[in-house]
């Protein structure tokens, strides 16, 4: 292959795998070297459980903080309020509305 008449795409590619290759391959050998003993890798292991316990309390106070909001709202949707009592208030009117209508009816029925 000539690199004069390489494509514009052809040379992003590759010089991005260029990069990729001069950046990662130094960084991954380092990488190897830093932790030589067993003995520092203990205690990070140590140090990890740690702090992944916690995070683990503190998740698990919120969960209870969220759990105990919910609980509170699912007993005022339960209970009733304003607008249900005057719609059941409503309800009941009307329904006498209704009786006393058809009553009313009948009594003009039979007079005549």
């Amino acid at each position: 292959m000539r690199w004069n008449k390489l494509s514009p795409i052809g040379a992003c590619w590759l010089l991005g795998i260029t990069l990729v290759l001069l950046l990662v391959l130094p960084l991954s050998a380092a990488a190897d070297e830093g932790q030589p003993d067993g003995v520092s890798q203990s205690s990070q292991c140590v140090a990890l459980v740690d702090e992944v316990r916690k995070e683990n309390k503190k998740l698990h106070r919120e969960l209870r903080q969220i759990k105990r909001e919910i609980a509170l709202l699912n007993q005022n949707l339960e209970e009733p309020g304003l607008r249900e009592i005057a719609a059941g208030i409503g309800y009941i009117l009307g329904l006498c509305g209704v009786a006393a209508l058809v009553a009313t009816r009948r009594q003009g029925a039979e007079e005549r």
